[in-house]
This record gives C-alpha cells, sequence and structure tokens, in this order.
C-alpha cells in the first residue's frame, strides 16, 4: 500500500503521522493492560475495519482503480534507495542491506528488555500502567513529537545517519534502566526514561513503516514486505520472548537481563560506528582518488 498510495518523498512525513495517531492512541486510552481490555478496544476498530475492506475488495471504485495504477508512475514505484544496473535491474546496496539486517537485531534487543520491564511493577506502573493520566499524555505526547522529527530525519537524513540515531538511542535507553537498577534497585526509573524509550521506538517505527517500500519496486515489494514482517515477527516475538521467558524462569536476576540487554544494545551501536566510520573513509578515499589529476 505504501508503494501504491505514498509518493517516495512523502513516506517519511506519512509515517511520521501514521506513527504518532498510532501511539498516542495506544498510551493515552489503555490504562488497563488485560487482555480482556485490548480486546474489547479492538474488537470495534476490526469490525469497521473489516466491513472497510470487504467493500472496496467486492465493490468496483473508480478511485480505487486509479490508485491502483499509480505504482507506475516514477514517483510513487521505485524505492528511495534503488539503484540500478547497468543493464536496468534494480538492487539496494550491499551497505544498506547489513543495516537493515542489523536493524533485526534491534527489534530482538527492544522486546528482550521490555519483556523484562513490563514484568517490572517498579518500572511499568510508573509509567505505561500509571494510573495517573498526565503520565499517559506525557508519553504519548513524546511519541508524537518523536514520530514528527523522525518523519523529517527520515527525509533528510541518508539511511546510514537515520539508523545511527535509532542504534543511539536504544543504546542510551538500555544503558539507563540498567544504572538505574544497578544505582538504585528497587526505586522508579524517572519518567524521563520511559519518554526516552518512546523516542527511540517512534523512530524506528518510522523507518519499519517506510523502508520496506523504499528498497523495493512494484515487482519486488510482495517479496521484501512478506520478508520483513517476517524476520521482525521472529526476532521482535517469538525468539525474545522465549528467551526472555527461559532466563525468568531460570532464575536470572532483572540485574543480570538489563545488562545483557544493554551490553547487546552497547554492541551494535559501537558496530554501527565502526560501520559509519570505514564507510566515511572509504568515501574520502574515493573522492581523493577522483580528485588527482
Amino acid at each position: 500500500m505504501t508503494v501504491d498510495l505514498i509518493p517516495v518523498g512523502d513516506r517519511g512525513y506519512v509515517a511520521a503521522v501514521i506513527t504518532s495517531l498510532a501511539y498516542f492512541a495506544a498510551n493515552v486510552y489503555t490504562t488497563e493492560w488485560r487482555i480482556e481490555r485490548f480486546s474489547q478496544q479492538i474488537l470495534w476498530i476490526m469490525l469497521v475495519g473489516s466491513v472497510a475492506i470487504g467493500v472496496l475488495a467486492f465493490k468496483k471504485l473508480a478511485f480505487m482503480e486509479k490508485l491502483a495504477r499509480q505504482h507506475t508512475r516514477p514517483e510513487f514505484g521505485v524505492g528511495r534507495f534503488v539503484r540500478r544496473d547497468q543493464d536496468g535491474s534494480p538492487r539496494i546496496s550491499r551497505r544498506l542491506l547489513v543495516l537493515i539486517l542489523l536493524m533485526f537485531g534491534i527489534f530482538f534487543i527492544d522486546s528482550l528488555g521490555f519483556l523484562r520491564i513490563i514484568k517490572t511493577p517498579v518500572y511499568v506502573d510508573t509509567a505505561w500502567r500509571s494510573p495517573e493520566l498526565s503520565t499517559h499524555i506525557f508519553i504519548g505526547g513524546t511519541h508524537v513529537v518523536a514520530a514528527l522529527i523522525a518523519g523529517v530525519l527520515y527525509s533528510a537524513l541518508d539511511a546510514k545517519g537515520f539508523f545511527l540515531w535509532i542504534f543511539g538511542l536504544f543504546a542510551m535507553v538500555h544503558l539507563m534502566y540498567g544504572l538505574n537498577n544497578q544505582i538504585s534497585p528497587g526505586q522508579d526509573a524517572a519518567l524521563g526514561t520511559p519518554m526516552l524509550y518512546a523516542i527511540a521506538v517512534s523512530l524506528y517505527t518510522v523507518l519499519n513503516f517506510a523502508i520496506w517500500a523504499d528498497v523495493s519496486t512494484p515487482h519486488t515489494i510482495s517479496r521484501n514486505a512478506a520478508l520483513g514482517v517476517a524476520l521482525s515477527g521472529w526476532t521482535a516475538t517469538f525468539i525474545s520472548t522465549a528467551l526472555a521467558i527461559a532466563w525468568r524462569s531460570g532464575g536470572m536476576s532483572l540485574g543480570q537481563h538489563l545488562n545483557i540487554v544493554a551490553a547487546l544494545s552497547m554492541l551494535f551501536f559501537v558496530g554501527m560506528l565502526v560501520l559509519s566510520f570505514f564507510s566515511t573513509t572509504e568515501r574520502s578515499s574515493r573522492s581523493a582518488e577522483e580528485d588527482r589529476p
């Protein structure tokens, strides 16, 4: 749908608007973290959405036929990071492919840490499950501002710069939770910590919304999106959940869990810095060679 509906130059901004609205609603209007409450909230949305999808799927509408042809226009079809070989075949750079693979590591680390945090009342009851509406508004508002900034950054920066922001913020937030547990165990984390978490999550959600379309063409988007969603699901949900449950069942302390997550996030960030350094050095050397008479 991103390929068909959103021009390449607007994808970061549209992703920012959708991310900000979704996270604000999720944080402000969901105060009870019980499956029954979640089911009640989502049921009406799913019913209305199913009816709307049914109408769009089985009824011929003129505007739908127009939208279905938009991917043939140059401003819609070929993603921002797609380049053409000499024979005209689409490709993306190996460096960007490495960054995307590293992103699945961020999904894994984020879920592995958050799954333990939400099982720790001292952290979650003063943030995402706080009885105070003002706290929910603060976190939801942070998501909105961060998502809008992320939309601008995604459109203005190259992929390496945007990834660097994401890796750095996640390293910082998990390090803060680890340090809080070491310095003042059993005490609440400052509200700034979950707000920083909200900033990091908004950034990578905007990226995840737009990146699959921007590394694809209309012919490759189905495959790329399917692989992206599948790998994201396995790294962010199944593997991380299984490992978090195994560690907790095995008696691993909260401090050990948070320290491992913080170390992994720092490792990814340092690796990103090294990758950025060598790519910058390589580019500078190539420019110097081209400038020689």
